[in-house]
């Protein structure tokens, strides 16, 4: 692997890096927004909705959180432009949890799960669809 590849490899990995902390920040920054209106007097200490969206200035969903079509809990970030970059929730076998990837062109590139048997599986692939599974296991 040459330096230049290396360099590629490490660049995108500090993007992905990037991505996670704004999510983060954001979520932190909607829960502090959430509470801030929300009428101090009031006891309850539960919110209760069926799904939250944060949208960017042209009204374009960057963040989703709710529920998919079987009722299982579903986060989803999108970049500015509409594309889904981070989707997390139930798998969809319902054998545990689920998260994907996407490149800025919507190829899936990054998947970890949890198989029949419950192990965890890891892919990691290419825009083309070519890649590497790693699965946990006898």
């Amino acid at each position: 692997m040459t330096i230049e590849q290396r360099l590629e490899r490490l660049e995108r990995r500090a993007n992905r890096y990037r991505n996670v902390l704004v999510l983060l920040v954001i979520c932190v920054f909607a829960v502090e927004l959430i509470e801030d209106t929300i009428d101090d007097e009031i006891d309850d200490d539960i919110i209760r909705a069926k799904g939250l969206e944060v949208t960017n200035n042209e009204g374009q969903v960057l963040i989703s959180v709710g529920s998919d079509t079987r009722g299982d809990g579903q986060l989803t970030v999108n970049s500015k432009t509409g594309q889904k970059l981070i989707h997390a929730g139930a798998g969809g076998s319902g054998n545990g949890f689920g998260f994907a990837g996407f490149n800025k062109t919507g190829e899936g590139v990054v998947e970890i799960y949890a198989d029949d048997y419950g192990n965890g599986v890891v892919y990691a692939g290419n825009r083309k669809g070519e890649g590497r599974m790693l699965e946990s296991g006898p």
